[in-house]
């Protein structure tokens, strides 16, 4: 996880510029960030950053919480190892504790819960520490980036978990980089639904074995904003029927009291 070079004039002035972010707010960024590049690149840009917020920049490049708490952002950043200033927390599992809860105007997800083994905690507690009225930003692989985390939510996950919580969609955009060769030890054999090596004796085709194909890389960015006081609400696919909205909130209940029995 990590800040580019551009980062700040470029990411955080456009919050700034948009009215997401404001001096005297407070922010919370998932991960112990770092700027992960060469800092002879991170420097002239921070230093535009700060000029613009009538900052003049020290001589030794200052630290991402130093920049925000520059600029008048209280800044805080989570994360497992309680690297760089960092508040300890488990996003896999833990829930927000009540200091917390809605006491945030910014929470930044750059990079981070696609590496959860349980990702929907990680939204979860995107939306409590929210105050209503906060944005929540998420950055994110969205499809192919085969080698970069656990997991890859599809375009519909985000679809309903806006719809569910009844989020305002701020920004949406969809990166499309470069294809590279799928490469898995794992899934080594890839197979063709629409070609045929043979049958077996019952008749059935067998799939033809194919060269690995290239994948597409898209990487997305989903920007929203809280905007009622409610419960946060699992994104629920796959039901139908006259008790959708019973079944809905059923499985809701079920995971309240499951992932965080004491909340």
């Amino acid at each position: 996880m990590g800040y580019s070079a551009g980062y700040f004039s470029n990411a955080v002035q456009h919050w700034f510029d948009m009215g997401w972010l404001r001096s005297g707010q407070r922010l919370v960024d998932f991960g112990a960030q770092e700027f992960f590049a060469d800092p002879a690149q991170v420097r002239p840009d921070v230093e535009i950053f700060l000029r613009k917020h009538g900052v003049e920049p020290p001589s030794v490049l200052p630290s991402v919480k130093d920049i925000y708490g520059a600029t008048g952002i209280d800044y805080m950043s989570i994360d497992v190892d309680g690297a760089r200033g960092s508040e300890f927390f488990d996003l896999n599992t833990f829930a927000v504790p009540a200091q917390w809860l809605g006491a945030f105007d910014f929470v930044n997800n750059e990079g981070t819960i696609e590496h959860l083994a349980n990702p929907i905690n990680g939204f979860r507690v995107a939306h409590d520490m929210a105050r209503v009225g906060a944005v929540i930003r998420h950055n994110f692989p969205l499809i192919g980036w085969q080698d970069h985390g656990f997991n890859n939510l599809t375009p519909k996950f985000y679809a309903y978990l806006v719809g569910e919580n009844g989020y305002e969609v701020l920004k949406v955009v969809a990166t499309v980089s470069a294809p590279t060769l799928f490469h898995d030890p794992l899934f080594a054999t890839c197979s063709s639904a629409d070609q045929s090596d043979g049958f077996t004796k019952e008749g059935i085709p067998l799939p033809a074995v194919v060269p690995p194909p290239m994948i597409t890389n898209i990487w997305g960015e989903l920007v929203y904003r809280k905007t009622v006081d409610r419960a946060f609400a699992i994104p629920v696919d796959h039901v139908e029927g006259a008790d959708v909205s019973a079944i809905k909130a059923r499985l809701n209940d079920n995971y309240q009291r499951v992932v965080w029995p004491a909340s």
